[in-house]
């Protein structure tokens, strides 16, 4: 009996721990991007083309993933390092970013995540997508 009692101390210290340290990283990484602004985020991607709407939905989209309202997105963050999204998650992202912007999902979704690494390659991604026709 004790020797379980260890083990969910041991499991408990570690998952707080590793909490802690989790918090600490998005701490740090927000107060070191405290001057990057969100217009700057947008202009980047408006610049080349891309709609303002996008850029602005994945930026709320990778805020909200983050749990921090004033989390700063940058275009290089990688999706992986900094938001922990890889894999199922991170088709689940275009997918819902996708359809909220009237972009048509393409059937084959097999190559996707060797495609994105980056908050930009994500947006390109997904603005390569046709968008739906809206009929009025």
């Amino acid at each position: 009996m004790r020797v379980f009692i260890y083990l969910v101390l041991i499991f408990l210290g570690v998952f707080v721990l590793g909490t802690i340290l989790l918090w600490i990283k998005d701490y740090i990484i927000r107060r070191n991007r405290k001057e990057d602004k969100k217009e700057d985020f947008i202009k980047h991607f408006v610049k080349q083309g891309i709609s303002e709407l996008l850029a602005l939905d994945v930026y709320q989209y990778l805020q909200n993933w983050m749990s921090f309202n004033d989390f700063p997105v940058r275009p290089l963050d990688n999706l992986v390092v900094i938001y922990g999204i890889a894999d199922e998650d991170l088709d689940d992202s275009i997918i819902e970013i996708a359809e909220a912007n009237s972009y048509e999902i393409p059937k084959n979704t097999d190559y996707w995540e060797k495609q994105i690494v980056t908050v930009e390659d994500l947006i390109r991604f997904i603005d390569s997508f046709p968008r739906k026709k809206i009929y009025e």
